[in-house]
C-alpha cells in the first residue's frame, strides 16, 4: 500500500506572514482613527461648553467654576468664568483626600462669604 504524503508548501507560510503584516498595519490605522475621534469629541465638547458660557453671558449669568485635581482642565474653566464675568477657583491635586476636602471647604466659604443670597422664584 502506497501512501501519498503532501508536504506543506512554502506558499502557505508566506501567506501567514503577509497576513500578520497586513493585520499589524490595519491595527495601527484603526488605532489612529480611534484617537482622532476621541480628539474630535473633546473639541466638540469644549466648543459646546464655551457656547453655553456665551449664552449665560447673554442672559447676564455669572458662572463660578472650580477645577478639582491635577487632571482638571483649568484653562477651560478659567475661560468659562472669564466669558461670563464669573470667577475661577482651583483646588490642585496631589494631596490626600482630607487635604482636598479642606481646600474645597475653604473655596466654598470664600464663595459664600462674597455673595449675597437671593431667592429666585418662577412665580
Amino acid at each position: 500500500m502506497n501512501r501519498i504524503v503532501i508536504a506543506p508548501s512554502q506558499r502557505s507560510s508566506e501567506r501567514r506572514g503577509a497576513i500578520l503584516v497586513l493585520t499589524a498595519v490595519l491595527m495601527v490605522v484603526l488605532l489612529g482613527f480611534v484617537v482622532m475621534r476621541v480628539d474630535i469629541g473633546f473639541i466638540e465638547l469644549t466648543r459646546t461648553q464655551l457656547q453655553s458660557a456665551a449664552a449665560a453671558k447673554t442672559d447676564k449669568i455669572k458662572i463660578l467654576t472650580i477645577s478639582l485635581g491635577a487632571g482638571a482642565d483649568t484653562s477651560l474653566m478659567q475661560q468659562v468664568a472669564d466669558i461670563t464675568g464669573g470667577e475661577h477657583f482651583n483646588v490642585p491635586g496631589g494631596a490626600s483626600i482630607s487635604d482636598m476636602q479642606a481646600q474645597l471647604e475653604v473655596t466654598f466659604r470664600r464663595i459664600a462669604n462674597s455673595r449675597t443670597l437671593r431667592l429666585i422664584s418662577d412665580q
